[in-house]
């Protein structure tokens, strides 16, 4: 029970929105840096190209992917947003943590 719980506790959700122009390219750069920080990737959820409400970088459609993962040292989560700010292929990205 308590690894479940301990599971639970280092489960985060990451919503990106990637550059339309660059399909695969984002997406396998953003699963790169992750890749590189230890994250396990528990799933992936392709929301598909939306409009978005304002223009972000001069775009006004986005790829909306829904990353859930876990992390064993939450200071990683500072370093994936620094690396993720730094991607042209990101537009805009939010991590948070699912419990209540």
């Amino acid at each position: 029970m308590k690894k479940d719980k301990k599971n639970k506790e280092n489960l985060y959700e990451l919503l990106v929105i990637l550059d339309p122009d660059k399909k695969d390219s984002a997406k396998k750069r953003f699963l790169a840096v992750l890749d590189e920080n230890g994250v396990k990737v528990e799933s992936e959820d392709m929301w598909g190209l939306k409009t978005l409400a304002y223009p972000i970088k001069h775009k006004m459609q986005g790829r909306y992917l829904l990353v859930k993962f876990n992390v064993e040292d939450k200071s990683v989560l500072a370093t994936i947003n620094k690396e993720l700010n730094m991607l042209d292929e990101v537009l805009r990205f939010i991590i948070v943590s699912p419990r209540g």
